[in-house]
């Protein structure tokens, strides 16, 4: 987990404890008030994986095929 998501992790859980508001909590992560409450929703079934990519580990989309690739490099 890199130090931006734990950031908005420790943000996202004083916002569910009522330390800070979700609008403060919002502005420190940079977002909306509303993605924080999104977010929050999303913690009660995914936990704290709630501030990682879904894609993470894995290969792009949009990822070019090797055999395209290489027919690429020859022209």
């Amino acid at each position: 987990m890199s130090q931006e998501e734990r950031d908005w992790l420790d943000w996202l859980k004083r916002a569910k404890e009522g330390a800070v508001t979700q609008r403060f909590a919002a502005e420190k992560m940079g977002i909306t008030d509303r993605w924080v409450r999104s977010l929050l929703a999303q913690m009660q079934a995914k936990g704290d994986a709630v501030v990682i990519h879904g894609l993470r580990g894995r290969s792009s989309n949009r990822r070019i095929g090797e055999e395209i690739r290489a027919r690429a490099m020859e022209i």
